[in-house]
């Protein structure tokens, strides 16, 4: 059985969110989780929603491309509708024109449409859902695969993730470590916010075992680890140490 992917759309026509809906609701194997028009919008509806796939139709291919740029993540995979050609009456198919994104929100449409029907996203999709087997939320537990096994964890085993040299390191409760050759911001955009908050750029901890908070930037754990906290990201953790 397949591997649901959530799929989100960045174009140029807010009006358009239903017919877009409409067009997804074809395909079961795909949740639609959203369209979004602004750079800004983007990054608050990829955090909330989580997609594996997001498919880009600006104005123009620089446009695209500068938003892929700054979105930029290993999690994600990214699909530049292009506007559909028709060569002549005789061609029995339409082509993609690879250059240019649709120009009126009827030409995305119909290059949504047809690129869905033509299976033009397999690609991506395939390798969107390689990703996401690799790791696998199930509610309150993570499936992490090593080399050789997969192994099931519950949130509540994991003291924090440390990066290390572009691999991650779990740290258990129990004082076992097991490492993944992804890297930490790919569990940290995965983890949910519930238990897991990043405090640096090497560290992601489970905030219900963190025990104080000090003012020269670090937290104490329960298990009297220390760990150090950006500055920029004090303020968010001694609120979530608050509620």
């Amino acid at each position: 059985m397949l591997t649901a992917l959530r799929i989100l759309v960045i174009h140029s026509w807010p009006e358009i969110h239903w017919d877009i809906e409409n067009i997804f609701r074809r395909y079961p194997e795909l949740t639609f989780v959203g369209t979004c028009n602004t750079l800004a919008e983007s990054k608050v509806v990829i955090h909330a929603t989580q997609p594996d796939v997001i498919v880009l139709a600006l104005d123009t291919e620089e446009d695209n491309r500068a938003f892929a740029y700054v979105l930029e993540s290993p999690r994600l995979q990214f699909v530049f509708l292009s506007e559909i050609e028709n060569e002549g009456e005789g061609e029995e198919e339409p082509s993609q024109n690879e250059e240019q994104p649709p120009q009126t929100k009827d030409d995305f449409l119909n290059a949504l449409a047809f690129t869905m029907e033509d299976n033009f996203l397999d690609d991506n999709l395939e390798e969107a859902r390689v990703f996401k087997k690799n790791v696998i939320m199930n509610q309150n537990r993570i499936a992490l695969r090593t080399a050789g096994f997969v192994q099931l964890i519950a949130f509540d085993e994991v003291l924090y993730l440390a990066s290390d040299s572009g691999y991650t390191t779990f740290h258990l409760t129990d004082g076992k470590k097991l490492v993944s050759s992804k890297p930490l911001k790919d569990f940290d955009d995965t983890l949910p916010l519930s238990h897991f908050v990043r405090t640096h750029q090497s560290y992601v901890v489970n905030h219900h075992y963190i025990d104080k908070i000090f003012k020269e930037n670090y937290i104490l754990l329960k298990n009297g680890m220390e760990i150090p906290v950006a500055v920029r990201k004090k303020t968010e953790i001694t609120r979530l140490l608050a509620k």
